[in-house]
């Protein structure tokens, strides 16, 4: 799946909210698949991020780096915007619809509430049932 940094980090919040709920294991099996790419994913961004802090940022005291100068922080947004802007290809299979309809808890008290927004940010890795081919039923 091809997505932007940027795209990435959007949707960290909206996962993150499915994935603190307790669901069907299969449906948590696929969650985690994807969550376990993000994450390696963001070690790497981070990482990035630090090393921009780190080359235009001052030294500090307690050996880190901090960005002081309105100079500096302009620089880094020039930066930083420039790089989340880099599409990264996640080696992940998106979560067939299904498997969604049937994961959540029709139990009110026990159902992940999830906003219009929330869906929306994780669409992209949910597999759209009108455009993925259909398997032929088992008889």
């Amino acid at each position: 799946m091809k997505i932007t940094i940027e795209e990435l980090l959007s949707r960290q919040k909206s996962l993150d909210k499915v994935l603190s709920t307790d669901l069907p294991f299969k449906l948590s099996y696929r969650l985690t698949k994807i969550a376990v790419a993000i994450i390696a994913e963001s070690k790497h961004i981070q990482k990035t991020r630090n090393d921009i802090i780190k080359r235009i940022g001052e030294k500090q005291d307690n050996g880190g780096h901090k960005l002081v100068l309105e100079k500096q922080k302009s620089l880094f947004a020039e930066e930083w915007n420039k790089f989340a802007e880099e599409e990264i290809d996640l080696k992940i299979d998106k979560i067939p619809y299904e498997c969604l309809e049937k994961g959540f808890n029709k139990d009110e008290e026990k159902s992940v509430k999830l906003s219009a927004y929330d869906l929306a940010d994780l669409a992209i890795f949910i597999a759209d049932p009108e455009k993925e081919p259909k398997k032929p039923k088992k008889k």
